[in-house]
């Protein structure tokens, strides 16, 4: 035979076990979402760092191109 304890409302889910635990619940999620924000933000600035160092790579090759056009067309 089984004993009805006083907690079994918990253990069936209609109410939380523990007082605080859905704050804590909350703070995890803003702790969650704050931490893939600032790592996405960062993920990110990191991508347009490595984009102007692409555009400027690309703009040292076409200046080359252009000298060395210019200077074959004094030839």
């Amino acid at each position: 035979m089984r004993r009805v304890v006083a907690s079994s409302d918990s253990r069936s889910g209609n109410r939380a076990a523990r007082g605080p635990g859905r704050s804590i619940d909350l703070l995890d999620l803003l702790v969650d979402f704050f931490a893939d924000l600032f790592a996405d933000f960062f993920v990110d600035l990191l991508d347009f760092f490595d984009l102007l160092e692409d555009l400027e790579r690309a703009d040292v090759l076409a200046m080359d191109h252009f000298v060395k056009g210019f200077l074959d067309n004094l030839v």
